[in-house]
């Protein structure tokens, strides 16, 4: 009875207060939609969950049909269960994660200028950096219940965001103030070297910046005013004069 009550109580706290979701993949009945119907879809599913991160926020006030076309060819969903390692420290990592349900651990061995362990909660990412640059993990991120995620694969990304004139001018821009900010940061610390890429404050001015030299100072000023009423929060579109 001691070893069924442990065993429930486990199976409580780590799986069943985070319940499995069924997946785009689980559902077959999905594979029918025509294209246009599973691009909407996406857009639904996806646009909420980027935009919670400064860099894809921005990236669709510049050109929501270029997120919109990242929705639908870069995420794939995964279903992650208890203990299961997302990725290790050390490895190259390919895609950026961003956690919907559950609780994930990030671990740092033997680094005296991070915060070494810290736990992941649903709608933060991880491996932001992977988007522009060749990255190696610099910890572990292992699930700590039952978990859903979005994987956001890199290479796609960068193919995408190529065919696209203003992501593209977009990115470069992120990537040059992102660098800059990595300088300074290596200046006085080593605080950048973790997957954990939470600094929303921080983050969020790179993003302005970019934006700003992307559509100009005062276009950026407007948006930045009306961020709330541009329809992107998830399946409206976006003011037409900021597409492509």
């Amino acid at each position: 009875a001691d070893l069924g009550s442990r065993i429930w109580f486990y199976l409580t706290k780590n799986h069943f207060a985070f319940k499995r979701r069924s997946s785009r993949r689980d559902i077959s009945l999905l594979k029918l939609l025509p294209p246009t119907l599973t691009s909407q879809l996406n857009e639904e599913l996806y646009m909420p969950v980027l935009k919670k991160c400064p860099f894809f926020l921005r990236s669709g006030i510049v050109n929501y049909k270029g997120l919109c076309d990242i929705c639908n060819k870069c995420i794939a969903e995964a279903s992650i269960y208890v203990s299961e390692e997302i990725f290790h420290e050390g490895t190259v990592a390919e895609s950026l994660f961003f956690l919907t349900s559950g609780n994930m651990m990030y671990e740092q061995r033997d680094r005296v200028d991070v915060e070494k362990d810290r736990m992941v909660v649903e709608g933060k990412w991880a491996c932001e950096p992977v988007l522009f640059m060749t990255w190696y993990h610099y910890g572990t991120l292992t699930a700590a219940t039952s978990c859903q995620a979005l994987e956001l694969n890199a290479a796609k990304f960068r193919t995408v965001a190529s065919m696209q004139a203003k992501t593209k001018r977009y990115v470069m821009r992120y990537i040059y103030h992102l660098h800059r900010y990595m300088i300074a940061l290596m200046q006085h610390s080593q605080s950048w070297r973790t997957d954990i890429w939470d600094e929303e404050n921080e983050i969020d001015q790179i993003a302005q910046l970019a934006m700003s030299e992307t559509v100009g100072d005062h276009m950026a000023s407007i948006l930045d005013l009306n961020i709330d009423r541009l329809g992107f929060c998830g399946g409206s579109r976006a003011s037409t004069n900021t597409r492509e």
